[in-house]
């Protein structure tokens, strides 16, 4: 069997990015495959186009390992040691996860508690944590960025573009020449940090300060809240859909969503980011490196 390299990922962001990672930097001496683990929608656009490419595996990751006769590298979202340890498995890349991948500890901390309970991630964790850093640090995995120096890295930029052109017809969802807001939303009242009224004032906010058709790109965790009387679109890679109707595009606004800083950088002008006391205070504990991001791609409203 040739070399592998395995792309084990649970959202449409992290599958660009590990497919941008092989492209750029493995795909001369090893072919791809690609794991879905917990995924937020395997049937979106960009995840059946990728699929059509490559070879989709449908066992546990462990036993793909196990039964290769190569070598194996993982380019994933998050380090599993377990997997690591295979001895086959020669290489272990982390790319990014959004915002959080460039995020502090008390704002990872926070996420995680506000996930998953604190009662279940009071000690855990920190400790979970810890694991990570000490395993990083002795070289048992590398973290790819797909921002340097606050801007996207040019190989991130064309591989967005590559893929968003490379979309066949079916896969396209062209706005037109029609003009449009476009909201990225976020699975937040689901997550409990906003409620329904207070959403549904945000987005008449945004309507009121702009006076365009509001265009809803939604999250595939956002399913709590009915966006009847708005146009929506869903199960497409935000990035993709940006670069294919950039023309339509007149502002892009969302509350903190990693889709802000990149589709400001595909866009060529900054990001609006609307939010409540809630979501402000969850940008509060944004590390000093993802602030400098931040700062740069994406304007507050306040």
């Amino acid at each position: 069997m040739n070399n592998q390299t395995v792309l084990y990922v649970k959202s449409d962001f992290q599958l660009l990015n590990a497919w941008i990672y092989y492209k750029n930097f493995l795909s001369s001496h090893s072919d791809c495959v690609i794991l879905f683990s917990g995924y937020w929608s395997s049937g979106s656009k960009i995840a059946r186009y990728l699929v059509s490419e490559n070879s989709l595996i449908d066992i546990s990751l462990k036993d793909f390992v196990l039964n290769c006769d190569g070598d194996v590298v993982i380019v994933a979202g998050g380090y599993k040691h377990s997997i690591r340890a295979l001895k086959n498995v020669v290489d272990y890349i982390c790319i990014d996860d959004g915002i959080g991948s460039y995020a502090s500890f008390v704002h990872l901390y926070k996420s995680a508690v506000r996930e998953k309970g604190l009662v279940k991630m009071f000690l855990a964790f920190p400790v979970y944590y810890l694991y990570l850093k000490l395993y990083k640090r002795m070289g048992f995995y590398k973290v790819y960025h797909s921002i340097l120096e606050r801007e996207l890295k040019p190989e991130v930029i064309n591989g967005i573009f590559d893929v968003a052109n490379c979309l066949p017809r079916d896969l396209k969802s062209p706005l037109g020449q029609k003009k449009y807001v476009v909201f990225c939303s976020q699975p937040y009242i689901d997550m409990g940090v906003i409620s329904s009224c207070e959403y549904s004032s945000m987005l008449d906010r945004v309507y009121k300060d702009f006076n365009l058709e509001l265009l809803v790109l939604k999250h595939p965790g956002d399913r709590m809240f009915d966006y009847k009387g708005f146009k929506v679109v869903e199960n497409v890679h935000s990035e993709s859909f940006i670069v294919e109707n950039k023309s339509a595009i007149e502002a892009l606004v969302g509350v903190n969503s990693t889709t802000l800083i990149v589709g400001s950088a595909l866009l060529g002008f900054k990001s609006f980011s609307y939010g409540t006391t809630k979501t402000r205070a969850i940008e509060k504990a944004f590390s000093k490196k993802l602030r400098e991001i931040w700062d740069k791609h994406v304007e507050e409203v306040l």
